[in-house]
């Protein structure tokens, strides 16, 4: 489906503790030995993880981004007072200010070729709603910590999966995006967050580009390795792909937007431009711009 920035034959990837909020994480990031001489530097892609679904079931997924020329950081995060895994919009300015300011790393060579201005937020169910609610506020208080979120100018992208920002009691809710490229992502068979939800989402999205795109079976958790974490909310329909399947799919196309939008790569966005209205057995794309 797309070519990677660079020919990778391998990721590399370690456990580590973000300094700056305490959170457990894994950092997924390109072999540099199987990179030729380049002045490349690859962008931050903080993966902020679904409801009670742990760091470990977003390795494939996570390896597959990092390929296409990200530095990934999934982290395992607790809000403050509970006991639950949950994202939070504080996580944002904690791995960045992680990344910028934190002098003892683990790999020094990876931090060479890191560029720190560049910023995309990856997300699985409500962590799709925190990366949502993080493109669209340019201010907000966060609710549970009660700490004030201001949204980064290094922000620059986010693909979502199996996710929708809709509120019943404010009607339709326009996500002001300020032309911050966002491609949505949902599962057919999914009965946790439905289609058309992510869908209305979508049209919700007030700038373009954007991308939506509907794939055939898989459900809920046709991100992670498996179709049923442990203590992740429970999905009724089972997928029709294969978990390797329907990873690769989807971050296949999640590789593809962010090279065309965030590092800029002519090729990829021509194939974004080519696959405008697209529709086949397995794949469902609408897009603007």
């Amino acid at each position: 489906m797309f070519q990677p920035v660079c020919e990778l034959t391998q990721v590399k990837s370690y456990p580590t503790i973000i300094a700056t909020n305490g959170d457990k994480a894994d950092i997924y990031y390109p072999d540099l030995s199987q990179l030729k001489p380049t002045n490349f530097k690859f962008p931050i892609a903080l993966f902020l993880q679904g409801f009670e679904v742990d760091k470990s079931y977003y390795t494939r997924f996570s390896k597959l981004i990092a390929s296409a020329g990200f530095v990934v950081v999934v982290p395992n995060h607790t809000p403050p007072g509970r006991t639950y895994l949950a994202p939070e919009l504080t996580q944002i300015q904690a791995i960045l200010d992680y990344f910028k300011s934190n002098p003892v790393q683990e790999n020094a060579e990876m931090l060479d070729c890191l560029d720190r201005d560049k910023l995309v937020l990856l997300g699985h169910s409500c962590g799709g709603i925190t990366g949502l609610e993080a493109i669209r506020y340019p201010q907000k208080v966060e609710e549970i910590s009660q700490k004030e979120y201001i949204r980064l100018p290094e922000l620059v992208g986010g693909v979502f999966y199996g996710t929708n920002l809709l509120r019943k009691e404010a009607g339709s809710l326009t996500i002001q995006n300020s032309g911050i490229p966002i491609a949505l992502i949902a599962g057919e068979l999914d009965s946790i967050v439905s289609p058309e939800w992510t869908q209305r989402t979508y049209e919700n999205i007030a700038d373009s580009p954007k991308v939506f795109l509907s794939i055939k079976g898989i459900n809920h958790y046709g991100i992670t390795d498996v179709s049923q974490p442990k203590d992740g909310p429970e999905e009724e329909k089972q997928p029709q792909l294969q978990q390797t399947e329907s990873i690769k799919i989807i971050a296949e196309w999640s590789a593809l937007f962010l090279q065309a939008y965030v590092l800029k790569l002519q090729a990829s966005l021509e194939i974004l431009s080519q696959h405008k209205d697209f529709s086949n057995e397995q794949v469902q794309v609408m897009s603007e711009g």
